[in-house]
């Protein structure tokens, strides 16, 4: 796949807000995304995009 919502997955970007399992914002390819995790990540940490949920991004945190 060369582009669309699948070529995020796997993708490790920065968090611009807090996330957590209500929300949170994430910057990537260009956009700004919703982004949601069961982990709780703080803003500026690492996340990894490991799901779409319609225009909704499960992510979790990256281990340095």
């Amino acid at each position: 796949v060369q582009s669309g919502t699948e070529t995020m997955l796997g993708k490790a970007v920065a968090a611009i807000s807090r996330i957590d399992a209500g929300g949170g914002r994430v910057f990537i390819e260009g956009e700004h995304w919703k982004a949601v995790s069961d982990t709780p990540v703080e803003a500026g940490q690492t996340v990894e995009v490991i799901g779409i949920e319609g225009l909704t991004l499960k992510v979790k945190p990256k281990n340095q």
